[in-house]
């Protein structure tokens, strides 16, 4: 795992790294240093020693450590890393929505309500009067669709309903209930 996120984040500051100049090290392969510190929580100083790299992430040449900590202060390399973040931070806020998990939540009345709208169903083993909340939730605080019916409406109807107004496309989680072909 640390070498797959080592990874990332080195191949996404060197496509950000844009700048050159006159260093001897570009941005990006000083930030390659602290990464692997970071992601092996260890000092900087250790992450500098080639014996404590993996022979296919080794990179071709080192800078020093104070070479690194020096850099590390400055405005460039200090964008550098603020533009993997805001990039990382980007792709989080796209992931919200990529994964949904859909269900339903039964909202039970009394049995002797006259409500005309409270329908019996089964749940867990059981019959109960009231009415179910389908729901889809992404991250958010909300659900991303929605609708209110009474228990005896099926799972599975209601989920073609609330599929085709969701926005975009990923994927939706789902218990056995939905555990159909058309689904």
């Amino acid at each position: 795992m640390e070498r797959e996120l080592w990874k990332t984040l080195y191949c996404l500051a060197k496509l950000l790294d844009k700048s050159w100049g006159r260093w001897r090290y570009r941005d990006a392969d000083v930030l390659a240093i602290y990464f692997w510190a970071v992601v092996k929580d260890r000092p900087v100083s250790w992450a500098v020693k080639s014996e404590n790299w993996l022979p296919d992430l080794l990179p071709a040449w080192f800078p020093p450590q104070c070479t690194v900590s020096r850099r590390m202060r400055k405005a460039s390399v200090v964008r550098l890393l603020t533009a993997v973040e805001e990039h990382l931070l980007g792709l989080l806020l796209l992931g919200r929505y990529w994964v949904r998990t859909i269900d339903a939540k039964p909202l039970a009345v009394s049995h002797v309500s006259k409500d005309p709208d409270a329908a019996w169903g089964r749940f867990a083993r059981r019959w109960l009067k009231g009415y179910k909340l389908h729901a889809v939730w992404g991250q958010g605080p909300m659900p991303m669709a929605w609708a209110l019916t009474g228990e005896n409406v099926s799972e599975k109807r209601m989920a073609r309903h609330l599929i085709a107004d969701l926005p975009g496309e990923g994927y939706l989680l789902g218990d056995s209930q939905f555990d159909v072909g058309d689904l």
